[in-house]
């Protein structure tokens, strides 16, 4: 009887050591014909999870991540986290079927301290400072994050419009008369019309003038996925449901939204996932769905086929980052510019007039 404590406590630690290995693994996926895909790992720094009598304790993690999307989009974060777990459990409870009740696994929070950044289909990067907390059990999950850019607005083109051409044309004229008497010649005389005139034509021309910019958003998401009961002693099916919202930055406007999705873990190394997004510039496109292993190191290939509940303590050592977690904003900035020509013609013009007497051939009345 004496020495079954020590075995116990040992047979924690050789549990806890197994479970809480570096975690590496890699997904693939589309967004609205768009695909995608991704590497990851969450490697645990420091951990007291099973080193008591019980499987309760804390981690420190490090979370690399790195996204790559069709048209020539990259992005890449990297995470330090905090978890600690709350479990009356010891280590026998990792191979048993899942018990019944809302927290007989446990319950754990955490936080967590993020950068990251991302390089555009228009060769633009971007940064931001991103933190986030959460809470879970076995059944359910609520994690909160927000964000921070450290980058500001870049232009990815531009592109000339023209608006129009309006001609105007003004004239002023200046008329006079000129009578010239000839010798000799009381009948007739030499009178001309004269006309000095000075034509403006002006002609404007209006383009318009576009400026595509892109920018990291300031914003904020949080995301609550629920294990549908009694199905999980067969196959984990989680219900996904969030919020999202982010500020319009100098360029793009500010949006909020919703999501809603599911997963489905077969095996434990294997997810399967789809979730839809209310608006379309969260994520660059309204559905997403994909798949992604993770395969924790030193597992033997048969437990990682195993079909068994995912236990809340393997979940410790999950990623949190599935996709890209900067958002990326687009704006144009418009301008108009009106450029103006002047054609001026200065002239004059003389035309000689028949006179009859003191009676104008084209009807004028001549008075001396």
């Amino acid at each position: 009887p004496g020495p079954a404590p020590a075995v116990a406590d040992a047979m924690t630690t050789v549990a806890s050591e197994a479970l809480l290995k570096t975690t590496v693994g890699s997904g693939v996926g589309g967004t609205d014909g768009q695909a995608q895909g991704s590497l990851f790992a969450v490697h645990p720094l420091w951990s007291t999870i099973g080193e008591g009598r019980t499987l309760a304790g804390s981690m420190i993690y490090i979370e690399p991540f790195m996204n790559w999307q069709e048209g020539g989009q990259i992005g890449a974060s990297l995470v330090l986290g905090f978890r600690h777990l709350y479990s009356d459990q010891t280590a026998e409870a990792l191979d048993q079927p899942a018990a019944p009740g809302f927290l007989a696994e446990g319950w754990y929070y955490g936080g967590s301290l993020g950068v990251d950044c991302i390089q555009t289909a228009a060769d633009n990067w971007f940064w931001q400072f991103g933190t986030g907390v959460e809470i879970g059990s076995r059944y359910l999950t609520f994690r909160a994050n927000y964000y921070v850019p450290l980058s500001g607005a870049q232009q990815t083109g531009s592109a000339t419009r023209f608006v129009g051409r309006e001609i105007t044309t003004q004239r002023r004229d200046n008329y006079s008369f000129s009578v010239t008497p000839i010798p000799g010649r009381t009948d007739i005389s030499d009178t001309r019309f004269k006309n000095s005139f000075r034509s403006t034509t002006t002609i404007r021309d209006t383009f318009e003038y576009f400026r595509f910019y892109e920018e990291p958003l300031e914003g904020w998401d949080v995301t609550m996925t629920a294990l549908v009961p009694k199905l999980d002693e067969k196959v984990d099916v989680r219900l996904i449901t969030g919020l999202y919202g982010f500020d319009g930055g100098e360029h793009s406007e500010s949006f909020t939204g919703w999501r809603a999705g599911m997963e489905v873990r077969p095996i434990p190394a294997l997810v399967l996932g789809a979730t839809w997004f209310d608006d379309d510039r969260y994520r660059q496109g309204h559905w997403f769905a994909g798949a992604r292993v993770e395969i924790p190191l030193g597992v033997s290939l048969k437990e990682i086929r195993q079909s068994k509940p995912h236990h809340l303590v393997e979940r410790l050592t999950e990623p949190t980052t599935t996709s890209r977690r900067v958002t990326v904003g687009e704006g144009v900035d418009v301008t108009q510019r009106t450029f103006v020509s002047a054609i001026v013609t200065n002239g004059r013009e003389s035309i000689p007039i028949q006179v009859n007497g003191f009676q104008l051939a084209n009807g004028f009345t001549f008075a001396t």
